[in-house]
């Protein structure tokens, strides 16, 4: 289980790494829990301010794997 930050600037790139390398991990079950630096995952945030989140075709929230 992680709670809380990841990395320090949530860019679909650094958010889906975390999965990625969870998935090489061993355990059946991973629970992650976003962080205040996780903006691409808070729908409110990226609808309040699209500016801030630099999402390209195969980069938003919903493309992550």
């Amino acid at each position: 289980m992680h709670a809380g930050d990841l990395f320090q600037s949530g860019s679909f790139a650094k958010i889906q790494a975390q999965p990625d390398w969870l998935n090489t991990q061993p355990h059946k079950h991973e629970v992650i829990i976003a962080g205040n630096h996780h903006l691409l995952l808070n729908p409110l945030f990226v609808n309040r301010f699209p500016e801030r989140i630099l999402e390209r075709p195969g980069s938003s929230c919903s493309d992550l794997q």
